[in-house]
C-alpha cells in the first residue's frame, strides 16, 4: 500500500503577511533616528551603522530602505 506523499515545502523564508509587514514603520524609524543623530553629531560624523544600531537593525539593513546615506 503506497503512502501519500507530503506536499513539498516552499524554499526560503516564509513570506510575511500584510499584518507582519512594517516597511513603512521601519523606514520612518530610520528617518527619525538619522535626524536625531544628524542634529546631535552632524551629518558627516554620523555613520549608517550608528543609525541602524539606534533602530535595532543590522548594519546593512538601512540599505534595503534607502540607496545610501544621502538618500536617507
Amino acid at each position: 500500500m503506497a503512502e501519500l506523499a507530503e506536499p513539498k515545502r516552499a524554499r526560503g523564508r516564509p513570506r510575511k503577511t500584510e499584518d507582519e509587514r512594517d516597511d513603512g514603520n521601519r523606514r520612518q524609524a530610520l528617518i527619525s533616528a538619522a535626524a536625531q543623530l544628524f542634529h546631535r553629531k552632524g551629518y558627516d560624523a554620523t555613520s549608517t551603522r550608528e543609525i541602524a544600531a539606534l533602530v535595532g537593525m543590522q548594519p546593512g539593513s538601512p540599505f534595503y530602505h534607502f540607496g545610501n546615506k544621502q538618500d536617507l
